[in-house]
């Protein structure tokens, strides 16, 4: 795994710390990553995990989405999502969040804008105490290569794995670049990386991947804590 040009890192007075309380929102895949060593790099005591099964940005981008319950069952649809590894202070007002971009359903850069101008505006919603927001896509095929020839986003993909993907369309990529420069003084990019193998199993990744990813991401926020 390795990274990928081509995207703005995070920057600006905002973004530095450190910081008391990072919460990471994900999806399955972030589950699937997260408990591979992440909080063995970072300092796990100012670090908590957010997670529901479908977490796509349609869904985090809704203050009235069940998700944003912290008591539940997070591979129910109509519950919320627990907090996991809670932060040892400030867990219910993070100061820096990491969202997982994630949406098979999308297909315009436009409708990426508005939806992640959603979730901005949203997370800044359910927590006026945070300082700084990093938006992270999904890990990517090999080389950005659809490692699923089958891939058919759109409505209704985002609940359906047959019609997954880790290939992250361009349209994506440029939709990121504009928020983060639309929202500069408080948005980053968090780190955008590469899958070394396709994994056959829409976007989740190998074991292997998995382990580096996690080294990875904590590689990238252990410089920015």
């Amino acid at each position: 795994m390795g990274g990928s040009g081509g995207l703005a890192g995070s920057g600006g007075e905002a973004s530095k710390g450190p910081f008391t309380c990072t919460e990471y929102i994900g999806a399955y895949l972030t589950m699937e990553w997260w408990g591979q060593g992440f909080e063995n790099i970072v300092d796990n005591t100012k670090w908590q995990l957010k997670w529901h099964h479908h977490g796509h940005v349609l869904e985090w981008g809704n203050p009235n989405s069940p998700f944003w319950s912290d008591t539940g069952d997070p591979m129910n649809d109509a519950s919320g999502a627990p907090i996991t590894s809670a932060c040892a202070q400030n867990t219910h007002a993070p100061d820096r969040v990491v969202l997982l971009t994630l949406s098979w359903e999308i297909l315009t850069e436009q409708g990426w804008i508005d939806a992640l101008n959603s979730d901005v505006a949203t997370i800044k919603l359910k927590y006026p105490s945070v300082k700084w927001i990093d938006l992270m896509p999904m890990v990517r095929c090999p080389d950005n290569k659809m490692c699923n020839p089958k891939e058919n986003y759109g409505p209704g993909a985002d609940t359906d794995v047959g019609r997954q993907d880790c290939y992250v369309p361009p349209y994506e990529d440029s939709a990121l670049q504009k928020v983060v420069a639309a929202h500069s003084d408080s948005v980053g990019m968090g780190p955008v990386l590469m899958a070394k193998m396709c994994n056959n199993n829409g976007a989740h990744l190998t074991g292997s991947d998995n382990k580096l990813e996690s080294d990875e991401i904590g590689a990238f926020y252990k410089a920015l804590p």
